[in-house]
């Protein structure tokens, strides 16, 4: 995994008590894209998103983070009251901890993230990969929800109540049609209708 941070800035202006910590994709660039590219990266030959971070003293930071040469989700979110966020890059997952500017952990490499969330009851970052789902909570700890079966592509859909609804291809059905599927986000437990 290679990250680098860099672009310090301060935003004095609006009130200072709202404690959200934000971020947003500022662009996608390959290796042989220019501008920026030249001015402030230093990965060679390499596709990078560059993400724009926001504390919740509004101090704000730009991470470069790497990205798989597939294409492939690229997606930010945080959490509203605690320094973690997930970003993921053509799939690969990063969890970044904002105020501290480090990557605290990053998702195993094998797993291509397809589809995430943020929840709320409880709040956490949920990702579908195409093999499981993973679940972050507010102190930056992944958890890992694996299937008992063969499964690809974890959609995430919505969420009711304290549950997420989905729908995965598995060979329970020779894959021919889409299979829906529910996380308990209080047990972190998957349950699947077939």
């Amino acid at each position: 995994m290679v990250i680098y941070f860099y672009h310090n800035t301060m935003k004095i202006s609006g009130t200072l008590n709202n404690k959200s910590m934000k971020a947003r994709i500022i662009r996608k660039m390959s290796w042989c894209s220019k501008g920026i590219r030249n001015k402030y990266s230093r990965m060679k030959k390499r596709d990078i998103l560059l993400v724009k971070f926001t504390d919740n003293r509004r101090r704000s930071w730009i991470g470069e983070f790497e990205m798989d040469e597939k294409d492939g989700l690229c997606k930010v979110l945080t959490f509203d009251r605690s320094p973690y966020g997930l970003v993921v890059a053509n799939g690969r997952g990063y969890i970044v901890n904002i105020e501290e500017r480090l990557t605290k952990n990053d998702f195993k490499k094998s797993k291509n993230i397809v589809s995430i969330m943020k929840t709320s009851n409880p709040e956490l970052l949920i990702a579908g990969t195409e093999n499981d789902i993973f679940t972050v909570d507010t102190d930056g700890m992944i958890h890992e929800i694996v299937p008992d079966f063969d499964a690809r592509w974890f959609f995430l859909t919505d969420q009711t109540g304290s549950e997420v609804n989905g729908r995965i291809e598995s060979d329970v059905n020779q894959y021919e049609k889409e299979i829906p599927f529910i996380v308990d986000l209080l047990n972190l437990e998957l349950k699947v209708d077939y």
